[in-house]
């Protein structure tokens, strides 16, 4: 058997498999929707392995016109089922556009098979290729005919390209189990110029029909089983943390009233004006502590209880700003460090006024916790919070000058009891602004330099 021969019956063998295996996990549930496109891909790249097969081992002429004319008719099917792949893949919110590109693929199909029918009427050209013993059969139309056959191949491309864009932002975001894709993909691309690489005699490329098949494959699998890997950790991460959410409730609801009765109490002694100023000063002390325990107790109960719906509403952000800075000054003011604010946005937004006022109340105490320990320096120590609109987007910044964050923490930052430069905390303050950024269908970003600063980045979309 000849290597051009056994190449498809290696992709066939492969796309089989892997396409019957990822349909059972869809069917078992193990998988999701991204294990049912990603079979329908490989049934495709088994149809196009079984075409070659065929073309390869036929003698008779016609045979072979047939077997083109399967493949120029169905050539439009792999953009349809690999743009669905990706648009699961990369979790793309848009459910809409990949049905649409579909229906085009549809189109595309058609108009490749009036072209076949009607170039085929007279007959096609059979140019052979002795160093491969392959034939290769070429359908010449009208002029009209040749450029709507031209159109349906870059609509083809234009698909597909779509796709590998998707792909390469996946990847750039930090996905590197898109890597393999892209490589198989890009073979795969390659195969299509085969029509043309043939006609200028360069006849190696031949073999990456076969090649970037089974390269694409090999790839798409290797990308969807390292995501699938990925999802089992992050479901028995997210098991793990329901029972400690579960857990954690109980005990701070069992927390908060003795704590509220220890705090009423130390409150009620301290004004009461019989004691010394020691006992005072030590019932200070137990006040303060009760509130911080308080504090860390309903920080634990937003964190765990993260699911209830937000109640969004147009904002005037000048006026809402003014409020929360009015709020958090009087802390600023007593510590010595600057606080102010400059917006240049003031306009409209949407949001949850309570549910973003804790962002802006974490950050902020954040900066305020990390700049109370920040040395003397050129500039006194301050606390800036500032907004802008761009494109869709209005854009928050919380910017502080103080010691900035380490290296080693700045990729965790917004994790589950993570703190840095703080006495007290409970590391929970940046990622309960996550979720509620989360919530908003924004994004939240960290930028810090080593004793130059950080500025946290807070994207909201900017609805009306």
């Amino acid at each position: 058997m000849k290597l051009i021969q056994a190449l498809p019956l290696v992709t066939m063998a492969v796309s089989l498999y892997v396409a019957f295996f990822h349909m059972y996990m869809y069917i078992k549930k193990i998988g999701n929707r991204t294990n049912l496109s990603f079979t329908w891909v490989c049934l495709y790249m088994c149809l196009l392995a079984l075409i070659c097969l065929m073309n390869y081992n036929v003698s008779a002429f016609g045979d072979h016109v047939f077997w083109i004319k399967l493949f120029y008719v169905t050539f439009p099917v792999f953009p349809a089922v690999f743009i669905h792949f990706v648009y699961d893949f990369t979790e793309q919110p848009s459910r809409k556009t990949p049905w649409v590109l579909t229906g085009g693929c549809l189109l595309m199909m058609i108009m490749m098979g009036v072209f076949v029918f009607f170039s085929s009427l007279e007959k096609p050209v059979l140019i052979p290729v002795d160093m491969l013993d392959f034939s290769y059969v070429a359908f010449q139309g009208t002029k009209a005919l040749e450029g709507m056959k031209g159109l349906v191949i870059l609509s083809v491309y234009g698909v597909i390209l779509h796709g590998l864009v998707l792909i390469v932002r996946f990847y750039r975001s930090g996905n590197r189990a898109a890597r393999p894709i892209l490589i198989g993909a890009l073979l795969f691309f390659l195969c299509g110029l085969n029509d043309t690489l043939i006609e200028t005699q360069v006849y190696a490329f031949v073999y990456l029909a076969e090649y970037g098949g089974l390269f694409l494959i090999l790839g798409m699998a290797n990308a969807l089983i390292n995501q699938m890997v990925k999802i089992n950790q992050d479901m028995s991460q997210i098991k793990i943390l329901s029972a400690i959410g579960k857990m954690a409730t109980e005990v701070v609801h069992d927390l908060t009233a003795p704590l509220d009765a220890i705090k009423l109490a130390a409150s009620i002694a301290k004004k009461d004006g019989n004691g010394s100023d020691t006992q005072k000063k030590y019932l200070s002390m137990i006040e303060d502590e009760t509130k911080r325990l308080s504090d860390l107790s309903f920080d634990i109960l937003q964190f765990v209880n993260n699911d209830g719906a937000l109640a969004k509403q147009s904002v005037d952000l000048n006026d809402y700003i003014h409020d929360v800075f009015l709020l958090l000054q009087g802390d600023f003011i007593k510590h010595r460090i600057g606080f102010r604010y400059t917006l240049d946005y003031d306009g409209p937004v949407y949001l949850d006024p309570h549910a973003f006022k804790r962002i802006i109340i974490n950050l902020a105490t954040n900066a305020r916790e990390s700049l109370v320990n920040h040395p003397e320096g050129n500039q006194p120590p301050e606390f800036v919070l500032g907004s802008y609109k761009q494109a869709k987007h209005i854009i928050f910044t919380f910017s502080d000058n103080g010691p900035g964050i380490s290296e080693c923490i700045k990729p965790h930052i917004f994790e589950p009891f993570t703190t840095y430069g703080k006495t007290f905390g409970s590391g929970l303050g940046l990622a309960i602004s996550k979720q509620i950024v989360d919530r908003h269908g924004g994004t939240i970003s960290c930028e810090s330099d080593k004793n130059y600063g950080t500025t946290i980045r807070v994207t909201l979309p900017a609805q009306s």
